[in-house]
């Protein structure tokens, strides 16, 4: 959607910066991914929420240190693949990849807990409530022409982090239970 709405109301060379951001992020973003599908079988057995507090912490710390090396990296890396042109997209990318130890809770709250102690419901609702907020201020931004690369992003990391925020609440719901 991000996309389709900088092409829209931005410009094409605004899609071409933004879509690099998220690309290099992906990247960055894909050893959390795997190691969160990795994780999750024991995590979903053993059903030990400490255990499961610990991982996710030092995975939070290790996406933090990622993070700080993208930023301070990641200038290099557009100019090197992408060309001095496409220098404005490493602002984007800065900005963008907070997501990298939001995911990395979130990711792992998601799958770790809420789905291996069965609270779907929850799971749920932090994947829906996080969906029509951000539509509904995505609608504002388009109503009131304030659609900007950078209000798209920042948009995009609040909704992120809002998920992260939620499952992080209902994460401790559980753990207070246990």
């Amino acid at each position: 959607i991000n996309i389709l709405v900088l092409g829209t109301f931005v410009s094409n060379t605004a899609v071409s910066y933004y879509d690099l951001a998220t690309k290099l992020t992906a990247m960055l973003q894909m050893p959390f991914n795997i190691f969160n599908q990795v994780y999750y079988p024991k995590a979903s057995k053993e059903k030990n929420i400490k255990a499961i507090l610990q991982v996710v912490l030092k995975a939070i710390i290790i996406s933090l240190a990622v993070y700080v090396c993208g930023v301070l990296l990641g200038k290099y890396v557009v100019i090197y693949y992408a060309g001095e042109n496409m220098l404005p997209a490493f602002e984007v990318f800065v900005v963008f990849s907070l997501i990298l130890p939001i995911n990395t809770l979130s990711h792992n709250f998601g799958n770790c807990v809420l789905i291996a102690f069965d609270k779907i419901r929850e799971f749920n609702y932090t994947v829906y409530f996080p969906a029509l907020i951000y539509a509904v201020l995505m609608l504002i931004l388009m109503y009131f022409e304030l659609v900007t690369i950078m209000n798209v992003t920042i948009l995009f990391v609040f909704y992120v982090f809002l998920i992260g925020l939620l499952r992080s609440y209902f994460v401790l719901k559980v753990a207070r239970k246990l």
